[in-house]
């Protein structure tokens, strides 16, 4: 399996649980990429440091959202 399927695989039984949850994983990798080439953008504005920190605070909760959402489907797939 290659690692792009393995990243927008949610192991759930419920076909649109799976759904569900492979839109949120593109919506959340698709911000993050956006962030990340943000950051260029940033870094020659006059002052960097305050749009920068609200760059990187955003990348870094849609990264933890996105592993909370995998953890979710994994953990209703084994306890459900």
């Amino acid at each position: 399996m290659s690692l792009w399927n393995r990243l927008l695989t949610i192991p759930h039984p419920d076909p649109e649980v799976q759904r569900r949850g492979r839109n949120l994983l593109i919506i959340g990798l698709t911000l993050s990429a956006m962030s990340i080439l943000a950051i260029p953008l940033v870094m020659i504005q006059p002052d960097p440091l305050p749009q920068l920190v609200a760059n990187l605070t955003g990348l870094t909760l849609v990264l933890v959202l996105l592993v909370i959402a995998r953890l979710v489907g994994s953990t209703r797939q084994r306890f459900g």
